[in-house]
């Protein structure tokens, strides 16, 4: 006959509260990170449809972060969880774009060629969290080379680069002689 050893109840029950305690101090700072996208994209004034957009950015960091978590309770050995909530924290960081500031907001445009590439590694590694094969390993670096030339064309072009289209509406609104150029066209104060 074997005989088990007992386990001790309350080591078992400090480990499970530490363990939710964390889970806890997560969802906290997904909220935290969500509110702090509907504040700032609320307050921009440059948004057509800012509720909606603020509710999309809450949306990203929200979602991977309790989906996340949700998938460490259900599944604990695989890595898939850490990734999604990784990635919903990587999400925030897209909230630049909702500034005001020229470099915040050439920041957040930057910023989503990061959130392709991090729905580009949860797609190949759904559902054990690994990127597994040759073929996958190729996709993904076919998908940073993409990544990187769009980052490269966004910093050539102009009209879309970091903060081009707030130093343009500002100098038309300052009545500067750069009126011919397209994107000033549509601003609404010359």
């Amino acid at each position: 006959m074997v005989v088990k050893p007992r386990v001790n109840d309350s080591r078992v029950g400090r480990w499970f509260v530490r363990g939710q305690r964390w889970q806890a101090v997560v969802a906290l700072l997904a909220v935290g990170a969500a509110a702090a996208a509907v504040w700032v994209t609320l307050e921009a004034d440059f948004l057509a449809y800012p509720g909606w957009l603020a509710a999309q950015k809450a949306d990203f960091v929200l979602g991977p972060v309790f989906i996340g978590l949700y998938w460490l309770q259900v599944r604990p050995q695989s890595r898939f969880g850490w990734l999604l909530i990784a990635y919903g924290f990587v999400c925030a960081g897209y909230i630049t774009q909702s500034s005001s500031n020229p470099w915040l907001f050439g920041t957040g445009v930057h910023w989503e060629s990061l959130i392709y590439l991090g729905n580009l590694v949860l797609i190949l590694t759904f559902p054990s969290g690994r990127l597994r094969g040759v073929a996958a390993k190729l996709i993904l670096l076919a998908g940073t080379g993409a990544a990187a030339l769009n980052v490269v064309l966004i910093l050539l072009l102009p009209q879309t680069s970091g903060g081009a289209r707030y130093r343009a509406v500002a100098s038309c609104a300052r009545g500067m002689p750069w009126r011919s150029r397209p994107i000033l066209r549509s601003c609404s104060t010359c």
